[in-house]
């Protein structure tokens, strides 16, 4: 049989744990060290982790990634009242709105005076 090298292979990852400060180092140079949030009804932890924002289910005892990546560290992170959207704003001011259930990104975007 032969191998055909240009057949095309899926993958599904998902990360579920992260390595690395949970919510930054407030004596870190280049960050002032990051929020953390919890939902609405409270059972569920949000927190930023370098790049991206891990939520901890406080009753199931898991661990989810959301599937984003920001371009440097996350600096602030802000919810929805209603749980819907999350704002991630990274240390560069830069920012992204998503579809916190979903994890689907909605916009990115820049605040002025951002680097």
């Amino acid at each position: 049989q032969k191998c055909n090298l240009n057949s095309t292979m899926k993958f599904n990852y998902k990360l579920h744990r992260l390595c690395g400060a949970s919510y930054g180092t407030p004596l870190s140079t280049t960050s002032g060290g990051s929020n953390v949030i919890y939902t609405t009804k409270g059972d569920v932890l949000l927190s930023p982790v370098s790049n991206r924002v891990q939520c901890i289910d406080l009753l199931t005892h898991s661990v989810r990634t959301l599937p984003f990546e920001a371009r440097s560290d996350i600096s602030k992170i802000a919810l929805s009242p209603n749980d819907t959207l999350l704002l991630a704003i990274d240390v560069n001011d830069r920012a992204i709105l998503l579809n916190y259930h979903r994890g689907v990104v909605l916009h990115r975007f820049r605040f002025k005076g951002g680097k």
